[in-house]
């Protein structure tokens, strides 16, 4: 099964802390955080792009304000390999 990365970069209220999380998740968990941070966040933007070895991968960036209790903001960007979107949605 192809795989996404998602890295959540939370900062704290409470405390100068952030807090950067990276994860490999199922791309239809991928897709889920994109359509859900799409309808909450202050802005999301999604570019088409490659990697480091030249694979093309989509990346969607959301930006999201006060969302949790004790929390600042929150940066959630997903990296899909192209190949992996090809027959996951219409």
């Amino acid at each position: 099964m192809n795989e996404a990365t998602l890295h959540i970069l939370t900062h704290f209220t409470d405390s100068a802390t952030t807090h950067v999380v990276a994860l490999d998740i199922p791309v239809d968990h991928a897709l889920w955080h994109v359509d859900s941070s799409r309808k909450v966040a202050r802005d999301t933007q999604g570019h088409q792009t490659t990697d480091r070895d030249g694979n093309s991968v989509h990346v969607f960036y959301a930006y999201l304000v006060g969302s949790w209790k004790g929390v600042d903001h929150s940066i959630q960007i997903v990296s899909i390999p192209t190949s992996a979107l090809i027959g996951e949605r219409p």
